[in-house]
């Protein structure tokens, strides 16, 4: 849940199709199946609402998609999506709110796809926050094609790239260099990139 549309749509506050969904998926645990294994992709605070259910899960990985470090970036890329302080606020409350002995602990990711531009001031302090996760996943921002299920870029977004050119004009070593600052600064957390990083072994 979901690798196309974010399980927690502003209007699930309202609706609550997705808590509805996690429900069901427990009663089939309860009725003599296997609990399932879960991975929720969203980059919503809403699901916080659900630590009574994500707790109940024996194998739930939850990975939250922060794609930069700088909210300049993130107004400029994604003006309608939460702050990244409430998203990192959101990971750090199913964390500390999960009593150990009455819950499983889901494993945590921090999906940072595509990777945007972090601005130099805000990166070091960003990539400490991070040290919150098992798990950072990494992926290159893909020009918009007719793939499916594969990270895409609206024209409009692609516009925007050229306000941040000292990031794009050599986009594969920003990349690099970025990973190699996850890599140094966060030796225990795992770092992997692309699509097999959002399952959940």
């Amino acid at each position: 849940m979901s690798s196309v549309t974010d399980p927690y749509q502003p209007l699930e506050s309202k609706h609550q199709l997705t808590r509805r969904l996690l429900d069901v998926m427990l009663d089939v645990g309860i009725d003599g199946y296997p609990t399932p294994t879960l991975v929720i992709q969203t980059r919503s605070p809403i699901i916080t609402r659900d630590i009574d259910y994500l707790q109940r899960f024996k194998r739930l990985r939850i990975n939250m998609s922060i794609p930069t470090g700088s909210e300049l970036v993130r107004k400029d890329f994604e003006p309608r999506s939460p702050s990244i302080k409430a998203r990192l606020n959101a990971i750090t409350k199913i964390k500390r709110s999960i009593d150990y002995f009455k819950g499983f602990l889901p494993k945590i990711s921090i999906t940072i796809t595509p990777l945007l531009p972090t601005l130099p001031t805000d990166e070091a302090a960003f990539i400490d926050k991070l040290a919150i996760a098992d798990r950072i996943v990494i992926q290159a921002f893909h020009a918009s094609d007719s793939r499916s299920l594969i990270a895409s870029t609206r024209q409009e977004a692609e516009e925007i790239k050229q306000k941040y050119a000292w990031w794009y004009e050599d986009e594969k070593l920003s990349y690099m260099k970025f990973k190699e600052k996850l890599v140094s600064r966060l030796p225990g957390v795992q770092i992997m990139e692309g699509k097999e990083g959002f399952c959940y072994e």
